[in-house]
């Protein structure tokens, strides 16, 4: 949380009167950070304990941006695109909180609208799942999902809530809810995927040992593992843990994990042991500020502003890039441009397979066109590159891999 105290703004103020309270709030937060920035009840995450380091040369990677051609140009490329600016709500997309492909779909999450959709590769709309509400097939807030194969056909979790998952088995044209459970953990700021009939989700609790927890479908618990956020606070263990990516293999039975404040990414086995530990050298998420309120309780500040700090290259977060049919993982993050720190201009990717841990840089691709910005690429097959975007409206895009990368 961020303990920072405003003045309350009207429902009826102006663009430009809500434009410059956020501008005269984030330079009071800035103002406030660096004033603490000597002030010994102020630590920044992640604490050296926390640190994550490989050792070992071959699972270290760095960005190669010796070939001046990126990977992916999106921008002469003729794709199909999903959404428009106006129009009937099912033609409009609202938020992308989530995306996944299948072998034959693309399924993403909608937070304004609230249901899951799910689209064929030409871009029609073949099923939309759930709607807001509290019922049976009902979402309180759609967060996350996943897509996983059985013998009975396809299978979608999604998360209905902060704790809440619901699992739909697809019948014919029809997503039928087979099963709802809550978890013992809030994974609204973690992840969830799905593999070989089991969910695997990212998330704290005191009563569990790690910060990825296996389920059945049907809700059982099975096991937790990987190492929960060390620090002697509980306010800050139950504040930091639960932050990460998650992604799952089916092929070689793999869970892949990262951090929010990490640049380590671990691949652990269905039963929770390590396989191995990959470093993306390049990759340094600005650090989180813990400092005290007035009245002496712990805050955590999660996203300071650019310019707190000795360096202003921070970039993103590690993500995972959804693969269907793949032996590999693809890891995505962001970073920034001469500009400013606060514009991500650059794309990276990677793969690590998922057996050995072997990496390699992908390329990269820009999100800046001159002043023009790019969708970012959210999921890869072996034929199509899928894209989406939020400016200048919410869009989704499926390119032809041969169309646009090297």
């Amino acid at each position: 949380m961020v303990t920072l105290r405003t003045e309350s703004m009207s429902a009826k103020q102006s663009p430009v009167a809500t434009k410059i309270h956020a501008q005269r709030t984030i330079l009071i937060l800035a103002i406030a950070l660096a004033s603490c920035r000597g002030d010994s009840s102020v630590i920044f995450h992640p604490t050296p304990e926390n640190v994550q380091k490989v050792t070992d040369s071959r699972f270290v990677i760095h960005e190669d941006l010796s070939d001046t051609v990126a990977w992916v140009d999106l921008s002469p490329a003729q794709g199909v695109l999903i959404g428009v600016k106006d129009g009937p709500p099912l033609e409009m997309i609202g938020a992308v909180r989530d995306l996944d492909i299948s072998t034959n779909s693309l399924f993403y999450a909608d937070f304004v609208y609230g249901h899951v959709r799910v689209y064929d590769f030409r871009g029609n709309l073949t099923s939309v799942v759930g709607k807001r509400g509290e019922g049976p097939g009902e979402f309180p807030q759609v967060t996350k999902l996943a897509v996983m194969e059985n013998d009975t056909g396809p299978i979608l979790v999604v998360g209905a809530s902060g704790n809440q998952i619901a699992v739909f088995q697809q019948t014919g044209s029809t997503w039928m809810e087979e099963s709802r459970f809550t978890t013992a953990h809030a994974f609204i700021h973690g992840d969830l995927c799905a593999m070989h009939d089991h969910v695997y989700s990212i998330g704290y609790s005191e009563e569990h040992t790690g910060v990825i927890h296996k389920y059945t479908l049907g809700g059982e618990y099975v096991l937790s593992f990987g190492n929960i956020y060390s620090d002697e606070l509980p306010f800050i263990r139950s504040a930091l843990s639960p932050r990460g990516a998650l992604d799952c293999n089916e092929t070689q039975r793999v869970i892949a994990y990262a951090h929010d404040l990490s640049s380590v990414v671990t691949g652990f086995s269905d039963r929770g042991i390590v396989r191995w530990r990959v470093h993306l050298a390049d990759v340094n998420p600005r650090p989180h500020v813990q400092r005290r309120t007035k009245d002496g309780r712990p805050s955590i500040v999660y996203a300071p502003p650019a310019g707190l700090f000795s360096q202003d290259s921070h970039t993103s977060s590690i993500r995972f890039i959804p693969r269907a049919d793949s032996e590999a993982f693809t890891v995505s993050y962001y970073s920034p441009g001469s500009k400013s720190a606060d514009t991500m201009e650059k794309q990276h990717i990677f793969n690590i397979d998922a057996a050995s841990g072997d990496g390699a840089y992908k390329g990269w691709h820009d999100l800046l066109k001159g002043s023009n910005k790019q969708p970012w690429v959210t999921a890869l097959d072996a034929q199509r590159v899928y894209t989406s975007r939020s400016v200048p409206y919410p869009q989704l895009g499926i390119y032809l891999r041969t169309d646009v990368s090297r």
